[in-house]
């Protein structure tokens, strides 16, 4: 049985159930355990996911320990946030091997 065929009856907002339904999807277990027993957003988590586990659980870490899990708590955070640590970011492309080669030859004949 599809959700919107047994709810059509109801005056329910479907995009509200989906929202909370894949409200901890992406969000690491450890962070979902200290996140538990505290009040949030659904944006904080939205923001949460751009970053990879283990600066999920020390940014909550960090919210939980000053009692302020914000929105604007979470954006600070990932603003601090490393590119490496980031889940948004992509990583910088490698040389290719024709760059590769270049740089060695370049290396070894300097151009005068």
């Amino acid at each position: 049985m599809e959700i919107s065929n047994g709810l059509s009856g109801f005056n329910v907002n479907l995009s509200s159930i989906n929202r909370r339904i894949n409200l901890l999807s992406g969000i690491c277990p450890e962070a979902i355990a200290l996140l538990q027993d505290h009040q949030f957003t659904p944006d904080v988590t939205r923001i949460l996911r751009n970053m990879k586990a283990a600066r999920q659980v020390e940014a909550v870490e960090l919210m939980v320990a000053s009692n302020t899990i914000t929105v604007a708590h979470v954006e600070a955070l990932l603003k601090a946030t490393p590119p490496e640590q980031r889940a948004d970011v992509p990583p910088p492309e490698r040389d290719s091997k024709w760059d590769a080669q270049r740089k060695l030859f370049e290396f070894i004949a300097p151009r005068q």
